[in-house]
């Protein structure tokens, strides 16, 4: 009886353990940040190939008004098209830089609005390859 016990509560808690270290695909994942929490739009892969990657967001239910880019690395990114359910679109004037690892916010105009996708430009290509840039709302 006190081995079925004991089997029975280490499995429990594998369980837990494993459950508490799973990664979250793009779009299930929230960060609470505090005040509000971050929903992971996507991720992609900066590519010596290409010097652009489009993040889909149609799948997300809720409305936002600011997106978190976020890198584990250096980047470069130039142009910025954020495009909205509505068709309409948002290009900041400036893109984004990182020198290291690190994440800048972007506050999106008009308020609360549904996200379709997100289009960046890249250049510097060959000194970036192989930075993640990870792309979260709220």
């Amino acid at each position: 009886m006190i081995t079925r016990f004991c089997a029975i509560a280490s499995l429990c808690l594998m369980a837990m353990l494993l459950g508490c270290s799973q990664d979250e695909s793009p779009g299930e994942g929230t960060v609470d940040s505090g005040q509000a929490r971050w929903t992971k739009v996507g991720q992609v892969k900066v590519s010596y190939e290409r010097d652009q990657d489009i993040v889909r967001a149609s799948h997300l239910a809720g409305t936002y008004s600011s997106i978190r880019f976020e890198t584990n690395g250096p980047a470069r990114i130039h142009r910025i098209a954020i495009t909205y359910d509505d068709g309409s679109s948002f290009l900041p004037e400036k893109g984004l830089t990182f020198e290291k690892e690190g994440s800048q916010v972007l506050q999106l105009p008009g308020g609360q609005r549904k996200l379709d996708q997100v289009a960046m430009s890249y250049s510097g290509g060959r000194l970036f390859r192989g930075t993640t840039v990870t792309l979260w709302a709220r």
